[in-house]
């Protein structure tokens, strides 16, 4: 039977660079079971969301999500399911804007 390990991923987003805020282990997958984006800042900013493959070939879910002031959303409404390598990326129209957290089970 396969072990099943939790993790939380939280951070900021200090540049306007893609940031990569989770990688599956290898020879893991993982289940991204919930997570949540805010605005932490007065200004109306969008934020990009990308999977990456192993491959590191990018995969667009969000593109210009817009935030208004002080928004909180949340995202992954439902399981994800992740195989190792993939990543989630997210690049912010701003820097020092965005906050954020995903809880994630990895087997």
């Amino acid at each position: 039977m396969a072990r099943q390990s939790y993790t939380n991923r939280t951070g900021a987003l200090d540049s306007t660079s893609a940031t990569t805020v989770y990688t599956v282990p290898d020879e893991k997958m993982a289940i991204i079971v919930g997570g949540n984006i805010m605005n932490a800042s007065t200004d109306t900013v969008t934020l990009d969301i990308d999977i990456a493959n192993a491959s590191d070939t990018d995969f667009k879910l969000f593109s210009d999500y817009s935030f208004s002031q002080g928004v909180n959303t949340g995202i992954f409404p439902r399981p994800f399911f992740m195989d190792e390598k993939e990543k989630i990326k997210f690049t912010a129209s701003a820097a020092d804007k965005f906050e954020y957290w995903l809880s994630v089970a990895e087997v």
